[in-house]
Formats: structure tokens, sequence, C-alpha cells
């Protein structure tokens, strides 16, 4: 048989004939990478866009619906409602940040508000300077009147960030919280106390027992391990923030003085340090990013090889938690099969 007139007998697909399952793992891969493009996509036809929706509205941010004024609420409450007025879109977001520019003077908009109770919720962002932390608890009753339990949260919600400690009276809201990240953005100016958020353990492993990852402002000290060992003893991640950065020249000594407060967190699986002393070595990456420019390359002082070092030979023991990750800064390392440390090709 001629193979090219064989091809010619090949039935093309038009793109109208695909079924939802193709449109649906096509949407998938596009909304890892291209989530631009599956806007795009979504477009082509009716079919598509109801496939896509799911994906393209999953996660929303309020700095989105702001427009081009944050002095002004009525292109917000605008926004909100063209939002909720499409059922599809609401039953698809998943993860809402709830964000107010620090440079707006006016109330937080009550439309916003309403985003809280969105009936699929599981991650809630709070982006919020503490000058409308009075208004957002008054707000935030309101909303909670006549509801049982007294919560304007839907019960899928799981996962919660808050700017800092004056914000974990949230918790109470939540019918099963996992996940707990407080002041995760530094740079943004949020004022923390350590002591107060160090009070606030007891509450949570009271009301949330079965949390399995914290992140909060308090330092690798073994008061605070200890403490948290005690109130959550469950934890299977943990990422603290606070003058880590002092083990620079003796991390043998502090893994060593804390070895034995890690191994009261036996479901530990991932120990995150944001503070670690990160450097930019002179070397660059062969292929230079979008814009042309050289990338350099990221590497670590002496004190933080030492200190992995450390990890390894302490930690990674038979009789230590059973760590699978340790993520240093922005670099993951996996525990291989030999409790040995290796840099993820993912990082």
């Amino acid at each position: 048989m001629n193979p090219r007139r064989s091809t010619r007998n090949i039935k093309k697909t038009r793109y109208s004939a695909l079924n939802a399952d193709i449109l649906y793992h096509l949407c998938q891969m596009m909304y890892t990478d291209k989530l631009h493009g599956l806007v795009n996509l979504s477009m082509i036809d009716k079919c598509t866009r109801t496939v896509a929706t799911p994906f393209i509205f999953d996660s929303i941010s309020s700095y989105w619906l702001w427009g081009k004024d944050s002095e002004s609420r009525t292109d917000f409450k605008r926004n909100v409602e063209i939002l909720l007025k499409n059922n599809r879109i609401i039953s698809s977001i998943r993860t809402f940040d709830l964000y107010v520019p620090s440079t707006t003077s006016i109330p937080i908009p009550s439309a916003a508000f309403i985003l809280l109770t969105l009936p699929r919720l599981v991650k809630l962002s709070i982006h919020v300077h503490d000058q409308h932390l009075s208004q957002f608890k008054i707000k935030f009753e309101e909303c909670s009147k006549g509801r049982r339990p007294r919560s304007p949260f839907p019960p899928s919600l799981r996962s919660l960030d808050i700017p800092n400690e004056n914000w974990i009276f949230l918790i109470d809201s939540f019918s099963h919280l996992e996940y707990l990240v407080v002041a995760s953005h530094p740079c943004l100016g949020y004022e923390v106390n350590r002591k107060s958020m160090a009070s606030y353990l007891q509450k949570l492993g009271t009301l949330h027992p079965g949390l399995r990852t914290l992140h909060c402002p308090l330092s690798f000290v073994a008061d605070n391990i200890k403490e948290i060992a005690r109130c959550l003893p469950d934890l299977s991640e943990i990422g603290l923030r606070g003058r880590v950065s002092q083990i620079r020249y003796r991390g043998c000594q502090f893994v060593a003085r804390h070895i034995a407060d890690f191994k009261m967190l036996p479901k530990l699986e991932t120990i995150f340090f944001s503070d670690l002393p990160v450097t930019w070595i002179s070397d660059w990456e062969d292929e230079p990013d979008t814009e042309g420019n050289p990338i350099p390359t990221l590497g670590f002082d002496s004190g933080t090889e030492e200190f992995l070092q450390e990890i390894e030979e302490r930690l990674l023991t038979e009789d230590g938690p059973r760590l699978k990750s340790v993520i240093v800064g922005p670099v993951v390392y996996e525990v291989d099969e030999n409790r040995r440390l290796m840099q993820s090709s993912s990082s």
C-alpha cells in the first residue's frame, strides 16, 4: 500500500467533535503551564467554556476586582456582582485571596465578605493591613449572624494564610483546619509579635488538634519546638522563621541541641528553613531569561552547607523523625532511600 495514499484516507476529527473527557484533559494540561492560553481556548465554544471554567476560576484574588481606582468601591462592588451572577464560576472557586491595597483609605467593601461564603472554598488568604482589622471584625461578625455554626465559612475550608497573629481569631470559625500560615509575606510590612504568637499555640492545639501544617514567625529554639510538639503532636510540616540565620556559623551545635525536640514530632515529614543565608554567586546559566537577561545561579555559603551536612548526620537517623524533604529558602532537598539529602530537580 502506498503510505502517502493511505494518509489521505485518515479521517480528521473536528474540534467540535471532541468529547468532554478529551477537553477536560486538554484544559488540565494548559492549566498547569498556560493559563492565559486556557482562557483563550475557553472562548471557542460553549462546551469548551463549560469544561474550562473550573480551571480558570479555581483561584481568584480580590486584587483583580478593585479596578483602576483603589479609592473607589464602585468598581469592586460591580465586579463582585458580575461574579456572583454566574453559578458555574461560584462553584468553581476553591482558593480566594482577600487583598486590600495598602494605599487605600476606604473601608473594606461589604461585597468582599460575600466571597468568604463561597460553597467550595478550600483555601483562604488574607492580605490586609491591621488598619482595617477592627472594621473586618465587625463585618465578619455580621456575616456570621444567623449561621449554624456561627461562621460564614463553608465546611470545605481547610487552609488559612493570615498577615500576623492579630488575625488568629479566624481559626475559631473553622470546622476543620489543616493548614495554617502566619506572616508568609514579611516583606509586605505586616507587624508580628512573636511572644503573642507563641501564646496562641495552646488554643490552636485545642481547637484544631488535627492541624498538619504550620508556618509561623517563631524561632527554631527549644522552648518553641517543645511547645509546638506538646500542642500539635501530629504536625507533618513545620516552617518557623525568626533568627534562624544565627545558625550560620554554628549549624552543628544548633541541630545537636534540638535533635531531641524534633523527635517529639514523630509524624514530621517536611521542615522549612526560610531564613538561612542565601547568596548569588558569580556564575550564570547558559540560557537567558525571556527578556534576554543572563540568569545568576543561586548558591549557599559554607555555613549553610555545613548545616545541611549536620541534618543528614544527626536528623536523618533511624531514631529521628521520618523526614521526606528539607526546604532551605527556595531549594527543596528530598530524602533518598539511603537517608541522604538530594536536591530536587524541580527546585
